[in-house]
């Protein structure tokens, strides 16, 4: 009876290892190409936007909205690597800063994307646009 009775924990718990290791898997999208990620519209009325072109490009924006035009302030054209959930984006110019980050799914239908730069305090926390 004891040899039943942990038997049955045994195979309840790898079930419960099995199923979190789906989620896990799931937490975050499995390729970055033709996304687009943004955040809010700040207090400048500034927006960053990042594209991700396809499998190894991004496109890196800000457009700051004025007397309701939009104009791109800032436009950043990067290579980039993503092996979920780490994502580094590397310049095309040297000019420009490194950004390394996460993608984190935070509900079903939420993802997030937060992003550091590797010169200043640049720390970005974007969304993931559904375009259709």
């Amino acid at each position: 009876m004891k040899q039943i009775k942990i038997f049955a924990l045994l195979l309840v718990t790898f079930a419960a290892l099995i199923s979190c290791k789906k989620d896990e898997e799931q937490q975050v999208p499995p390729t970055l190409a033709n996304s687009v990620w943004s955040n809010a519209v700040d207090a400048n009325y500034e927006q960053t936007i990042v594209e991700f072109t396809d499998a190894e490009n991004a496109i890196y924006s800000v457009i700051k909205t004025e007397d309701g035009d939009n104009k791109l302030k800032v436009r950043v054209e990067y290579r980039y690597t993503y092996k979920h959930p780490d994502i580094t984006l590397m310049p095309k110019t040297l000019v420009d800063h490194i950004l390394e980050g996460l993608v984190i799914k935070s509900t079903e239908t939420t993802k997030y994307m937060r992003l550091l730069s590797n010169v200043d305090s640049l720390e970005l926390y974007l969304t993931k646009m559904d375009i259709e």
